[in-house]
C-alpha cells in the first residue's frame, strides 16, 4: 500500500501542527485560548481542562483577569503585547506566521526566551519556559488517537530548518 501526503488536506495538517505542538509540550494545561478558531478536535480537547475562544485579540481584550497556559492563534494579525499580557509566565504561544517570518520571530523574541519557526516555516512556537523539542511529552504525543498527520516523530522533524533559512534567520531565532 502506498501513502502520499497529498491525500491529506493541507489545512488539517496545519491545524494539527498548530494545536498539538504546544499541547504536547506544556505539562499542565489548565486554560487554553484559541484565536480565530471556535473549537479543537476531540483528541486535542482531551488534553486541555478549559478552552476559550475569540475571533480576534485586541488591546485590552475581554480577558482582563484571565491567564492562559497556551494561546494558539489562527489569525496572523495578532496583538503580541496583549498575548504576552494574558499568557502565563510559563505559557506557550503558537501562531500562523505572516509572509515575513523573520520579522514575526524577531518581534516574538522581544517577549519570549524561545521563538522558533516550525512546519515548513509556516508556524511559530514561543515560550519563556518550554522548548518545543526538548520538552516534548511522549506520554501525550504518542497516545493521541484522532490525528491524521501529527505524531511525535512529525513533531520533532517539523523544527528542522533548511540551511538557507537557517542562515537567513541566524541571530533572530531564539532556541
Amino acid at each position: 500500500m502506498r501513502f502520499e501526503n497529498g491525500s491529506l488536506d493541507n489545512e488539517i495538517i496545519k491545524e494539527e501542527m498548530l494545536v498539538f505542538v504546544p499541547l504536547c509540550v506544556n505539562e499542565n494545561i489548565d486554560e487554553c485560548l484559541l484565536i480565530g478558531c471556535d473549537s479543537l478536535s476531540s483528541g486535542a480537547s482531551k488534553l486541555v481542562n478549559s478552552i476559550s475562544s475569540a475571533k480576534t485579540l485586541t488591546a485590552r481584550s475581554e480577558f482582563e483577569s484571565e491567564k492562559f497556559a497556551v494561546i494558539i492563534s489562527f489569525d496572523e494579525n495578532i496583538n503580541l503585547q496583549e498575548v504576552f499580557r494574558i499568557l502565563k509566565k510559563d505559557g506557550i504561544f503558537c501562531m500562523r506566521a505572516g509572509t515575513d517570518i523573520g520579522s514575526w520571530i524577531a518581534k516574538l523574541g522581544e517577549y519570549y526566551r524561545i521563538a522558533m519557526p516550525y512546519h515548513n516555516m509556516e508556524l511559530i512556537f514561543a515560550s519563556n519556559k518550554y522548548h518545543p523539542t526538548a520538552d516534548l511529552i511522549l506520554d501525550k504525543s504518542d497516545f493521541i488517537e484522532s490525528t491524521e498527520y501529527y505524531n511525535s516523530d512529525i513533531h520533532l522533524a517539523s523544527f528542522a530548518i533548511y540551511e538557507k533559512a537557517k542562515k537567513a534567520l541566524k541571530g533572530i531565532v531564539k532556541s
